[in-house]
C-alpha cells in the first residue's frame, strides 16, 4: 500500500526584508535543484508589509541550463497583507486530466497548474512593489513510498 513519507524541504527565502531593488530571483542562489517528487507545496509567511508593499512570486524553470527562464503557471496572487499563503501542485498531468496550456507570467493572480520543471534549473522570481515586504518561503516535496509484499 502506498503511503506518504516525511517531506523534504527547500528554503527559497530565509526570513528577511525584500525591497523593490530585490525584484528578481530569490534564495541563497538564484538557481537551485528541486528534486522530482509526487507533489509540492509552496509556503510563504509574510510578517510585515509596510505602506504599499506588494509581493508576487512565480516559479521558473530553464530547459537550456539557465540561459533562458520560463515562468510556469505556478504563482501567488499579489500579496499585500500579513499572512500565510500556500500553493500546491504536482509534476506533469494528473489521472484523467486533459492536456492544457497556461500562460506563464511574472504577475497576474494566483495560478497553480500541474507543470513539469527541469529539476536542476528551478527558481522562484519575486516582484516587489511599493516599498518593501518581509517574508520567508520554502517548498515542501512529498514522495510516495511503495511497500512490496
Amino acid at each position: 500500500m502506498p503511503g506518504l513519507i516525511k517531506p523534504t524541504t527547500k528554503v527559497i527565502q530565509a526570513a528577511g526584508t525584500a525591497t523593490t531593488t530585490t525584484t528578481g530571483a530569490i534564495g541563497a542562489s538564484s538557481t537551485w535543484t528541486l528534486p522530482l517528487a509526487a507533489s509540492y507545496e509552496l509556503f510563504v509567511n509574510v510578517t510585515a508589509v509596510p505602506g504599499s508593499g506588494l509581493l508576487d512570486l512565480v516559479m521558473q524553470t530553464s530547459p537550456d541550463g539557465g540561459t533562458t527562464w520560463f515562468s510556469l503557471p505556478i504563482r501567488t496572487a499579489q500579496i499585500s497583507a500579513i499572512g500565510q499563503y500556500v500553493i500546491r501542485w504536482q509534476p506533469g498531468m494528473g489521472t484523467g486530466e486533459a492536456a492544457a496550456g497556461a500562460a506563464g507570467a511574472l504577475t497576474g493572480g494566483a495560478q497553480s497548474v500541474n507543470s513539469i520543471h527541469y529539476p536542476d534549473y528551478t527558481r522562484f522570481y519575486a516582484t516587489i512593489g511599493g516599498t518593501s515586504v518581509t517574508f520567508s518561503a520554502f517548498v515542501a516535496m512529498y514522495n510516495l513510498t511503495m511497500s512490496v509484499k
